[in-house]
């Protein structure tokens, strides 16, 4: 120094309620010149570099949870559809099972007259027998 004064620089341990430290690297070369001892050069641009790191990360943590609510929504809804149509498909599956039972049953009904009547067709048709 010009006059022979000596700056002494103390560091305090960080309080809860002391500001974050500054980002280092925002804050570039700066000169200090006489007249502008202990001013601190280039802090908005280090506030600026600091907000603008928040912003983008506010701004990419709140698209990753709106994608991540998005795609949750979306599994749940294919969920509920599923259990809404596996209902709707298990009535479905007991209507065709009774439709194919009645079927049959039609079936050995009709094979049933068919055979009785030509029993009793035959019988009247051969009197010999």
């Amino acid at each position: 120094m010009t006059n022979g004064a000596q700056i002494e620089v103390f560091q305090y341990p960080p309080g809860p309620d002391s500001p974050a430290l500054p980002m280092w690297e925002g804050w570039g070369q700066a000169e200090v010149g006489p007249g502008h001892a202990g001013q601190e050069y280039g802090r908005p641009a280090a506030e600026a570099a600091m907000r603008g790191e928040f912003e983008k990360r506010l701004a990419e943590e709140t698209r990753k949870g709106f994608d991540a609510g998005r795609e949750r929504g979306r599994q749940e809804g294919r969920q509920a559809e599923r259990e809404a149509q596996a209902g709707a498909q298990v009535a479905a599956a007991e209507q065709r099972t009774r439709q194919a039972a009645e079927m049959i049953k039609s079936f050995h009904e009709e094979r049933d007259r068919f055979l009785r009547r030509r029993r009793s067709a035959r019988w009247w048709s051969w009197p010999w027998r």
